[in-house]
């Protein structure tokens, strides 16, 4: 079975709200394997402001591309990589906080109207696909700066925090 097996068989019910919320804490232990460590100690990712963001995720890079022994070229790639993400991130975080006011709202009325859940559902999914799509996109991007050995190690040190 190829990867593309994998990819088509991510559970849906629940993955989407989870993947949305987490993506600033996931898009670095995804490309870099281990932000999501350091993230831990601090307040909710997506509680952070972008200037926050960005200063985390370059945080979480350095200490990462540290850990592999990145040279100094492979660091700038990655860490360009991952500034052209991370405004991405701030505004799939926004949407999805909106996205969840409409929704809880939509619970909250007298009457359930299902369609309106139907079409946030749908939202919420769609904006799933696209945080998947730009954050997987990323991660080859950051990948493939790196050496097999490098990307390797990441990936050790990535079930290590698991």
């Amino acid at each position: 079975m190829g990867k593309s097996h994998i990819i088509n068989h991510i559970p849906r019910r629940g993955f989407g709200r989870r993947l949305v919320q987490g993506i600033a804490l996931t898009m670095s232990a995804i490309l870099l394997s281990g932000l999501v460590g350091c993230s831990r100690l601090h307040r909710q990712s997506s509680d952070l402001s972008a200037e926050e963001l960005v200063s985390r995720v370059d945080r979480g890079a350095t200490w990462l591309l540290w850990k592999v022994d990145a040279t100094d070229e492979q660091e700038a790639k990655v860490k360009s990589v991952l500034k052209g993400l991370t405004p991405d991130v701030a505004e799939l975080q926004a949407r999805h906080k909106v996205l969840k006011m409409k929704f809880t709202t939509a619970l909250a009325e007298d009457q359930i109207n299902q369609d309106e859940l139907a079409r946030l559902r749908t939202a919420g999914l769609d904006l799933t696909d696209r945080a998947f799509n730009r954050s997987f996109d990323a991660m080859v991007q950051a990948a493939a700066v790196l050496t097999p050995e490098q990307r390797k190690k990441l990936v050790e040190a990535w079930k290590d925090r698991q």
